[in-house]
């Protein structure tokens, strides 16, 4: 065999060797929208318990509620909404008292006898660690063996397990007079699920939204709206097109419940550097203003939460998502010619080469700088990948939390002192590290092209 045929000869068997171990054609590439599935994966669904459907009310059957009943059009209106609880429980000093013959919670509620000694801590802890939307009619005096207990934060501990199983508290705040010029405040409680559009709290607060002020509340006869709620900040998109969508094809798919979205981008880096990140070779055309490569996006800050920095955290994840991919085909009988070998290697931290910006209107771009151009950002066609897949992560990098008018929940004994365990409590939950809004709130897969 003479040497031009042994270098033909050697070349086909190096071309069908190079074709079993990495896969002939487009076997390594990646395609992201047909295995949504693994998106998805990547990035569950935070859910929460739901709560039943049944609801329960609580009732402090001291003072607070019999003046309420004699004098309140708050209580009077309140009550028109009764017949939406499956259960009536009147707070004992160390028990319950319950009741679920619906039909008659008025008559009970008019003939119930007024007892002096509660115990409110025992019926948080109990609505807290249940699996039932309630509301609770109290002054919030913790009464134990006949002594109050209630001039700490002991609601604390009952609202953050309540708070951090994902779940709401509206306090609706109304002042009235326990005696003669001694003004206390009258507390409804609700505790709800807010994914759930039929709460109790939407259809009792619709009932009194006439007697709600904005503003500090204390004339008798007038109340505040609080909630409480610590997973409702979030970042969605505003809109389906990006700025760069005129200069290159960006094809968007959104998965609102995954929190997340994949970008589909059908153009060559270079033309990514010359028409999104205006450069000429490596350097920034003059005149020129990069575009976002990702926009339309916003952040929504919360009812008691603010995000007041954002950070992108960015990886290469083409060979973690390509080994899902070839396990997903193989379990759908469709085996691929793809050596185990070139998924080998950790995801690439790529978090030099993008920049987040967000404007005073909450509104997020993300640009993508000459670091990618670097070694270990992109994979090429020598490392036999025809795409990237680069995911952006969203992260929370700083927040504060709304401050709130303290005297809305305090009122003074007839000796002066403060009663301030509502609003302490409640500053408890704002300031526990464990509730603040923290970690990915919205993440973007990038599919582009190989460098």
């Amino acid at each position: 065999m003479n040497s031009m045929k042994k270098f033909f000869v050697c070349a086909v068997a190096f071309m069908f060797a190079a074709c079993l171990f990495y896969g002939c054609g487009n076997d390594i590439s990646i395609d992201a929208q047909s295995h949504e599935d693994i998106i998805k994966e990547m990035t569950p669904i935070k859910e929460h318990e739901p709560l039943s459907q049944n609801s329960i009310m609580y009732v402090d059957p001291s003072t607070v509620w019999t003046r309420a009943k004699d004098s309140s059009s708050i209580y009077k209106d309140m009550m028109k909404q009764v017949e939406y609880f499956e259960t009536l429980v009147f707070i004992k000093e160390d028990e319950f008292e319950k009741y679920s013959d619906r039909e008659n919670f008025e008559n009970r509620l008019n003939e119930y006898k007024q007892k002096n000694y509660t115990n409110i801590r025992n019926a948080i802890d109990s609505i807290s660690r249940g699996n039932q939307q309630a509301m609770i009619i109290t002054d919030f005096e913790d009464i134990k063996q006949g002594k109050r207990a209630s001039q700490n934060s002991y609601l604390t501990e009952g609202f953050k397990t309540w708070l951090s199983r994902g779940y709401q508290i509206d306090i609706l705040t109304e002042p009235y007079y326990e005696e003669k010029n001694w003004l206390k405040k009258r507390f409804y409680v609700f505790f709800t699920d807010p994914e759930n559009k039929e709460s109790k709290n939407n259809t009792m607060k619709e009932q009194v939204k006439k007697y709600i002020v904005e503003e500090g509340v204390s004339e008798v006869g007038k109340c505040s709206w609080f909630t409480l709620v610590c997973n409702d900040v979030c970042v969605n998109r505003e809109t389906d097109k990006n700025s760069c969508s005129n200069d290159i094809e960006v094809k968007t798919i959104k998965y609102p419940q995954n929190h997340c979205e994949l970008n589909i981008i059908n153009n060559s880096w270079d033309e990514i550097k010359e028409y999104v990140m205006k450069l000429d070779s490596h350097n920034q055309v003059e005149g020129e203003t990069p575009l976002p490569i990702v926009d339309g996006l916003k952040l929504s800050n919360g009812i008691n939460y603010n995000v007041d920095k954002l950070k992108v955290q960015a990886t290469n994840i083409s060979k973690l998502y390509l080994s899902k991919q070839v396990k997903a085909d193989s379990l759908k009988g469709e085996p691929s010619d793809i050596s185990s070998d070139i998924f080998k290697g950790e995801p690439l931290d790529i978090s030099d080469a993008f920049d987040i910006e967000i404007d005073n209107e909450n509104k997020i771009s993300i640009f993508v700088n000459k670091n990618i151009f670097s070694d270990k950002h992109l994979y090429s066609s020598n490392d036999k990948f025809d795409n990237n897949l680069i995911r952006l992560d969203l992260i929370v990098d700083g927040n504060s939390y709304n401050d709130f008018d303290k005297n809305i929940f305090n009122w003074e004994e007839k000796n002066g002192d403060v009663i301030d365990a509502v609003s302490l409590s409640i500053e408890n939950q704002l300031r526990d590290k464990e509730l603040v809004p923290s970690g990915i709130l919205y993440t973007i897969y990038l599919q582009t092209e190989s460098k």
